[in-house]
């Protein structure tokens, strides 16, 4: 990692950096080796049928399991705005009683 150092040369600096590059670039040769050798020696799990893919299944099944989560937390989410709604009714029935006592009294003021 380049680091802004007062002792460290921009020269020093660039070759940091292009060793740097050097070695991404060549993990990325090994990354693409490995990969095409996996291929080669895997030609069966290429050929299989899409869904009998573990890999694919698991997604699909962790989307559902998402899926199924953000049902449940909307229905949840819907449960508490009923009970909020009853709540400010509730309290608007109250003020307004509150209201009606008050003038009451006044009146007889």
């Amino acid at each position: 990692m380049i680091y802004s150092h007062p002792d460290i040369s921009v020269y020093d600096q660039l070759q940091q950096l292009q060793a740097e590059f050097n070695e991404v670039k060549n993990e990325n040769k090994i990354l693409k080796i490995s990969g095409r050798l996996l291929l080669e020696r895997a030609p069966q799990l290429i050929t299989m049928r899409p869904y009998s893919n573990t890999l694919q299944e698991t997604l699909d099944y962790i989307i559902q399991k998402q899926e199924n989560e953000i049902h449940r937390l909307h229905d949840e989410l819907q449960r508490e705005i009923y009970r909020c709604f009853e709540r400010i009714h509730d309290l608007e029935l109250l003020w307004k009683g509150q209201v009606k006592q008050f003038l009451k009294s006044s009146d007889k003021l």
